[in-house]
């Protein structure tokens, strides 16, 4: 089993009043289970009222809950998206467990998450039209964690959305995994609510470029899109070392061309037929 997190740390808090359990003890019907503590910069939290987030298929599946500082195993083979959520706390970013489920050998597998302060994301009544999903996309930046980029389908969401604190971009997407609406940046502050409500493209349509590729340092990226000979940078774009999202809320209809500049982007330009009041979009994988 490969698990990517946050940290993974058995001895490093040992003078603490709060103890991890002993990574022997971390089976769960035969086989390897996982166990995910919070922490605050060099000392463990309390577990209480922590609950561990888990969504399947790379994020994109159901998403189940378990209590933190208890073993659990998050469901067959496959790749999970995980974060914790603890008072008007909540993980720096999301994790990326690549799980096995192998037999257990004797250990299970114990990750530390630093918790950062939260606020509350809701979406407005009269902007949830014909979509399936909100997707919130944070832009808060922390080193290698997956960027904190959260989904939830408009049939289960019945209270606002924990996200770290910063800045943030709001969509809603269709059945198909399609945009059909994008927000205008908003700042998600600590403890508070805020609103977004994601709109149809007008006048004209919008573009959305978003790219996930491997972890590592990247140069910053550049992006311009090209139309009959204009050239315009994003309006807003969110970048981190797995992750670049880049909007153009209000572009002519017609073809364009999105070119890259830097490292850790597309290569060759890309092609983009913008249609008046929808979202086009352009999603890659390196």
């Amino acid at each position: 089993m490969r698990v990517l997190v946050a940290a993974i740390a058995l001895l490093a808090f040992g003078a603490g009043q709060v103890e991890l359990p002993d990574p022997a003890t971390g089976s769960v019907d035969g086989k390897v289970a996982l166990l995910l503590w919070p922490q605050a910069d060099d000392r463990l939290l309390d577990p209480a009222g922590c609950v561990v987030h888990v969504a399947g298929d790379w994020g994109r599946g159901a998403e189940r809950r378990h209590a933190c500082g208890e073993w659990f195993v998050p469901g067959p083979a496959g790749a999970y998206l995980t974060w914790l959520e603890q008072g008007d706390t909540i993980s720096a970013g999301t994790s990326l467990v690549h799980y096995g489920a192998e037999p257990f050998r004797g250990r299970g597998a114990v990750s530390l998450h630093r918790m950062v302060p939260a606020g509350y994301v809701a979406l407005a009544n009269e902007a949830r039209g014909g979509a399936a999903t909100l997707r919130l996309f944070s832009g808060q930046r922390e080193g290698s964690l997956q960027p904190f980029e959260r989904r939830a389908s408009l049939n289960e969401l019945s209270a606002p959305l924990r996200m770290p604190e910063g800045p943030l971009i709001a969509a809603l997407y269709d059945a198909a995994d399609q945009p059909l609406a994008l927000a205008r940046p908003v700042r998600v502050e600590a403890g508070k609510r805020v609103i977004v409500a994601p709109r149809l493209p007008s006048p004209g349509g919008a573009v959305l470029f978003s790219l996930q590729r491997s972890h590592r340092s990247y140069p910053a990226a550049k992006l311009t899109l090209e139309q009959e000979g204009r050239r315009s940078e994003p309006d807003v774009m969110q970048e981190s070392s797995a992750r670049v999202v880049a909007i153009w809320y209000s572009v002519p209809g017609g073809e364009a061309t999105l070119r890259f500049e830097g490292d850790g982007l597309p290569k060759s330009p890309a092609k983009v037929n913008v249609e008046r009041g929808k979202v086009a979009l352009l999603r890659e994988r390196l």
